[in-house]
């Protein structure tokens, strides 16, 4: 949350890395503060009164969870903890000067497009909006595979950590002192 503001630490990004995973979350959470007052009011009303007739829980989610779900708020929380983890990421390459973070936040921005066609999808259902929001699935499900595999995993074994960029070659295979289990099976299984 402070990333654009002072210093990263490796604990503000475990942190943001966690909060990425819990973006369904966030969402929840908005959606849940977004339904609970209506059907609050409901029962307020429902105890107030003489009991004029019971409302299944059902029925006052689907009057209201369509409004709730469709909102903007919806989009902002499934976005904001990609924003934080963008924003560490920009803010250790204004620190550094290391290139590899830009890449990194191209990574945690290629979620954006895919919550906007999501939205977009809800908002407006229409055959080019699936297909966008298709698109920007695959681009960013790519993307994150390919960072994970070759950034965070490690593979494959280059002479010079980064590839061919100074003439060295990729091989297959494993950086070898990074490895959790002695057999390589779990690695080609994850793959």
């Amino acid at each position: 949350v402070i990333a654009p503001f002072a210093p990263v630490t490796f604990w503000h990004v475990i942190v943001a890395d966690y909060l990425t995973s819990m973006a369904k979350a966030f969402s929840d959470l908005q959606l849940t503060a977004c339904l609970s007052p209506g059907i609050l009011a409901h029962y307020g009303d429902y105890y107030a009164t003489e009991h004029a007739g019971y409302t299944r829980s059902t029925a006052l989610w689907e009057e209201h969870h369509a409004a709730c779900a469709s909102s903007r708020a919806n989009a902002v929380m499934l976005a904001l903890p990609f924003w934080w983890r963008l924003m560490q990421c920009l803010r250790v390459y204004h620190d550094t000067r290391e290139v590899k973070n830009l890449y990194n936040a191209l990574k945690y921005s290629t979620a954006f497009p895919l919550v906007y066609t999501g939205y977009l999808r809800k908002l407006e259902p229409s055959a080019w909006n699936d297909h966008a929001f298709v698109a920007a699935a695959i681009l960013q499900s790519s993307y994150c595979f390919v960072w994970d595999v070759l950034m965070d995993w490690g593979l494959p074994k280059c002479a010079d950590g980064l590839g061919s960029r100074h003439g060295s070659q990729c091989k297959s295979g494993f950086r070898e002192t990074r490895l959790v289990f002695g057999s390589k099976a779990p690695y080609f299984l994850l793959c």
